[in-house]
């Protein structure tokens, strides 16, 4: 155990390390910086008009979806990012390592090469868990500051979205046992998409009321678990919906548009995405203890 702590702790510092991570933050600066202004400007527009009658009597049910839909809005964009920083960081993990040769001094030691596989996932994890966690908790702190909004179950929520990127980090540890970095990047990548749209056409399924569209985006949830298990933590984050806030409130804000979760799947998409992400680790284990170095 303490060796495989020691493989955790060398992937950590060696990620942390990688110019593709530091890319990585300066982006993430940059698009945080764009979204609070974002939403600066749209709430201080809110405050001038705030005098509106019309707009005085939905009052605060607007205001809290209103915060409710821009913090999706950016949520939706942070699990792209958060998506491109583990394929990235953690994409060569193996097949990178097998090329250069620099596994061959490892894996000769007394430790298996599971120990070695599972200690490298959980290095990354640490490293991808902290990213996605001050992601989150960035986005949840500028929609407060703006807004005064907070989120229902903030912490579960954000939980799920760290989750998301794990999922997300397995299928690259897998697809690193499999080929190279370039080719691992672009498959795992292609399946996070295609989850991303099939969850949008899901949504303008439900408020269209198109059974098609709905089963379409459920089977292409099932390919990779991600948009899944983002639309189960927008649906136990969103605002309750009063009586009051139905009538006024446009059709289809409720549920936050192709953003929110107007086809919410149940809790069970908690499980099968954590079967999913330990059965590629499993099979990484698998794959990489029969390869030949």
């Amino acid at each position: 155990m303490s060796r495989m702590l020691i493989i955790a702790g060398l992937t950590f510092r060696e990620a942390a390390r990688k110019r593709i991570l530091l890319a990585g933050v300066i982006l993430t600066v940059i698009f945080l910086s764009v979204y609070w202004t974002g939403v600066h400007f749209a709430f201080e527009s809110m405050q001038h008009v705030s005098g509106n009658a019309d707009l005085a009597a939905i009052g605060e049910v607007a205001n809290q979806f209103e915060a409710a839909l821009f913090f999706t809005m950016g949520l939706f964009m942070a699990n792209m990012i958060a998506a491109l920083v583990a394929v990235f960081t953690a994409g060569g993990t193996i097949s990178t390592e097998i090329e250069q040769a620099t596994l061959h001094t490892i894996v000769t030691r007394p430790i298996s090469r599971t120990r070695v596989l599972i200690g490298k996932w959980l290095g990354h994890a640490v490293l991808l868990g902290l990213y996605a966690a001050l992601l989150y908790g960035s986005l949840v702190a500028i929609v407060y500051l703006e807004s005064g909004w907070l989120p229902q179950n903030a912490v579960a929520g954000g939980a799920l979205i760290v989750g998301e990127a794990l999922v997300v980090l397995s299928a690259t540890i897998f697809g690193s046992t499999l080929m190279s970095m370039a080719a691992n990047a672009i498959i795992v990548l292609l399946l996070f998409m295609t989850a991303m749209i099939g969850g949008i056409i899901e949504q303008i399924g439900a408020m269209l009321g198109r059974d098609s569209l709905i089963t379409t985006g459920i089977i292409s949830g099932l390919l990779m678990p991600t948009d899944p298990l983002y639309r189960y933590a927008v649906n136990i984050m969103k605002p309750e919906t009063s009586i009051l806030g139905a009538a006024l409130l446009p059709s289809g804000a409720a549920d936050l548009g192709p953003f929110g979760a107007a086809s919410a799947p149940t809790e069970w998409v908690i499980i099968y995405a954590a079967i999913f992400a330990l059965g590629l680790l499993a099979a990484a284990v698998v794959v990489f203890n029969r390869r030949d170095l």
